[in-house]
């Protein structure tokens, strides 16, 4: 879940993330470039991690750029619940100017309404983690 150089293997847009020197790993504040497709659409963003709880919490932000002015704060928990482990994605924008928000909206309508993609993002990462994938390099 922590290691971002994977995530392309179940995200609907990552195709790549790689850490940025001197970052290896995860940590609170180390920063990954994050590589993006949606159709015709590619784009690149800079994130920062910003929460972290070893097998239990991963969180980390999309960091504001001249091209990008936008932020937004990606979560994904992981829970015992008797049976196995319930997985949550969610996300929650945290910086969005006016202008920008009305250009995705008429622009890039996969970004209005996100649920079908998460679910689709946890079915992905179930199967990865089922593949037994998951704990090899």
């Amino acid at each position: 879940m922590t290691d971002v150089t994977r995530q392309d293997r179940w995200s609907c847009e990552a195709t790549r993330c790689d850490w940025v020197p001197p970052a290896t790993g995860p940590a609170v504040g180390t920063c990954f470039g994050g590589y993006n497709r949606r159709g015709f659409r590619r784009w690149t963003r800079s994130n920062k991690i910003v929460a972290l709880e070893p097998g239990r919490t991963f969180v980390w932000e999309t960091l504001p750029s001249r091209l990008y002015p936008d932020s937004t704060e990606w979560r994904v928990e992981l829970r015992p619940d008797g049976r196995g482990t319930m997985v949550t994605e969610s996300f929650r924008i945290t910086k969005l100017p006016r202008i920008l928000e009305a250009f995705l909206y008429w622009f890039n309508p996969t970004h209005r309404e996100r649920q079908e993609d998460l679910q689709q993002d946890l079915l992905r990462l179930k199967s990865f983690i089922e593949s037994g994938h998951a704990s090899s390099p």
